[in-house]
């Protein structure tokens, strides 16, 4: 495991991944907008050009959080108290009702790689892990949650 070094601040778009899902960087997720107005946001967006960041092959970067576990907090530690293992109980990130409280403080940095369709004519938006991050505070809820996030890079990491 390598260290992390803070590398930069700045604010991003977030996408929610669904419950169970994480990104890792170096890794390619496709996530459907299918009832996810956020997602639908973020694409009409990537399409004109809107999304302000960019990664250095000129891509769109967005930040991809995790809905949290019921068992977890915000940064990952266990909770003895409050938790709900009810699975009704547990938030869907294709639910209008996700809240900053239901995400984790931490994420991936993604580049999105494009926006794929499929047979049936679904689409899937395309993001690859960059770099670990941490959100320091939401500053946009609608349409799309966006933050300020620390970047971080991984020092010390052995290539794969």
């Amino acid at each position: 495991m390598g260290i992390l070094k803070k590398e930069q601040e700045d604010a991003y778009p977030i996408l929610v991944l669904p419950y169970g899902t994480v990104l890792f960087p170096g890794r390619t997720l496709h996530i459907s907008p299918a009832n996810r107005p956020d997602v639908i946001a973020i694409i009409a967006n990537y399409y004109s050009g809107a999304l302000r960041t960019k990664s250095k092959d000129n891509a769109p970067l967005i930040n991809c959080v995790p809905l949290r576990s019921p068992y977890l907090s915000a940064d990952g530690r266990k909770l003895i108290e409050s938790a709900t293992p009810d699975a009704k109980n547990r938030k869907q990130s294709d639910s209008a009702d996700v809240s900053k409280d239901d995400l984790y403080n931490y994420g991936a940095l993604a580049k999105i790689n494009g926006i794929r369709g499929g047979k049936s004519g679904e689409l899937a938006i395309v993001v690859e892990g960059v770099s670990r991050c941490k959100i320091q505070k939401i500053t946009q809820e609608t349409p799309y949650f966006e933050a300020t996030v620390n970047v971080f890079k991984d020092e010390g990491m052995l290539p794969t």
